[in-house]
């Protein structure tokens, strides 16, 4: 069981994973094992898979050998056929080769969902689905057992308007996102959570200990999300509450106290 999610910002697009690999037939006792669930296409391109493991090598084989020497700065309108032809081309040999031992059986499947930043334009999330559809989405989306966690949970933050900010708070909404997802589901996600990074320079891992600094700020923001909740509860009167509130160390408030009454022209008396 999986979950990949990708939000795109102002300047680039975040990638997130969990970290665990489920093994065994339905019906069956299942393991589990840490899996690495992200990869990097040339550098440039980042993505995350859902599927069989076999399936994940083989469509990461056919993408490098399908694009190692594709332009991937390139428009997504350029780059979308070629990216699904890697992925689709595994899917139906999957299909193909799938030994079906009872009426109901199905052959393995895999998702693969993209994200990238062109030499010009706005950062792209491209998904291709275990059906072989494809599309693109222009802010978020998620894939895996675990996408309706990460749905709920970006909906719950459309108020901040994500594609509008930067790559920092891009990174702390979707490692809070996911953590918050193994934290709810009861077996089928785990640690530890993989996070990237993609924009015009290219894609890259966030490491250790940067994951360690971004998890204690998403714990400060947590508990000043607690501070204001408090104070709506005690002052429900005053709409500028949260304007009032002082900040915790690390996490930045924004105050608008500036005042907003149009000047009086001048040589005019006020009434």
């Amino acid at each position: 069981m999986t979950l990949v999610l990708a939000l795109a910002g102002a300047d680039g697009a975040v990638l997130v994973a969990d970290g665990q690999a489920t093994s065994g037939k339905k019906g069956e006792m299942l393991t589990r094992t840490p899996a690495e669930k992200l990869g990097i296409l040339n550098g440039r391109i980042g993505y995350g898979m859902a599927g069989s493991a076999g399936l994940r090598q083989r469509v990461v084989a056919s993408l490098e050998a399908r694009l190692e020497k594709v332009d991937l700065g390139q428009p997504i309108a350029t780059l979308r056929p070629l990216l699904h032809r890697a992925v689709n081309v595994v899917q139906q040999e999957a299909e193909r080769e799938c030994v079906r031992l009872t009426a109901f059986a199905e052959a393995a499947g895999i998702q693969v969902l993209f994200a990238g930043v062109p030499d010009e334009g706005r950062p792209w999330i491209y998904e291709v689905t275990d059906e072989g559809h494809d599309e693109l989405h222009h802010r978020v989306e998620a894939i895996g057992s675990g996408r309706p966690y990460a749905r709920y949970a970006v909906v719950s933050a459309g108020h901040y308007d994500l594609h509008e900010r930067g790559l920092r708070q891009v990174l702390l909404l979707g490692f809070r996102t996911v953590k918050d997802a193994i934290q709810t589901d009861a077996n089928a996600l785990g640690d530890p959570i993989s996070l990237m990074q993609v924009t015009r320079d290219g894609a890259r891992r966030i490491l250790d200990e940067d994951l360690t600094l971004i998890e204690a700020t998403v714990q400060a923001w947590q508990e000043h999300e607690r501070t204001i909740f408090d104070q709506l509860a005690s002052k429900p009167e005053t709409p500028d509450t949260a304007a009032r509130i002082p900040a915790k160390e690390g996490i930045e408030v924004p105050t608008d106290t500036e005042d907003k009454t149009p000047a009086e022209p001048p040589g005019e008396e006020q009434a």
